[in-house]
């Protein structure tokens, strides 16, 4: 398993959670009237941070069905160090992946997504090549969401395999009240028209139709 390198990263982002509490609180054992504090301290840092997001909260199953967070092999490695990089220099985010075949790629770049959206008006969409590999995909996407503490998953309008809408789904209140206003997607291209999305990833492009 591969280390993230030290200068692209800030000590808290390469914590863990009772890490993060200790660097920023002094203790990791959280008194009962300051639990919504810290839970917006660390809501706030797991936005800020998508390292920290992926290696602590983005679930995924093993090839045993066993739930664990999302530790980078070294191909995940150099894919996450290199679009950091460029985020973090007010970049265009822009990687062309060639690759062999193994297990975990699209599942970063799912995670990457998800942290995306996790945010106010943003669009994802994840393009693959058919719809079974939809399905597949959108499992995975929704164990990453589940598995999210219930504090720090935000409302949902629509919730269906492959699209959800992070929206309040109470028309009463939504005006005062909206959510996220905030999507993600995984389709194959012919139902990609009209999407506006900050975050694109397009799996399997050479399986794809021209």
């Amino acid at each position: 398993m591969a280390k993230a390198p030290s200068g692209i990263y800030t000590a808290e982002e390469r914590m863990d959670v009772p890490g993060f509490f200790r660097s920023r609180f002094g203790t990791d054992d959280c008194p009962p009237e300051q639990a919504n504090i810290w839970r917006l301290a660390l809501t706030g840092h797991m936005h800020d941070s998508y390292h920290f997001f992926a290696c602590n909260f983005a679930h995924v199953a093993d090839k045993h069905g066993k739930l664990t967070t999302l530790r980078p092999f070294v191909g995940q490695a150099i894919l996450r160090v290199t679009l950091d990089s460029q985020l973090n220099a007010e970049l265009p985010g822009r990687v062309a992946e060639v690759k062999a075949r193994q297990l975990g790629w699209t599942v970063e770049n799912i995670a990457r997504g998800l942290h995306y959206v996790l945010d106010e008006n943003r669009r994802g969409i994840l393009l693959v090549d058919d719809d079974d590999v939809a399905a597949e995909q959108a499992t995975r996407l929704g164990t990453m969401l589940n598995c999210l503490p219930s504090w720090m998953q935000p409302m949902r309008r629509i919730q269906n395999l492959k699209h959800l809408v992070f929206d309040n789904p109470n028309p009463k209140d939504r005006i005062d009240n909206p959510g996220l206003n905030a999507a993600f997607q995984i389709t194959v291209p012919s139902s990609f028209r009209g999407v506006p999305p900050g975050f694109v990833c397009i799996s399997e492009y050479a399986h794809m139709d021209s």
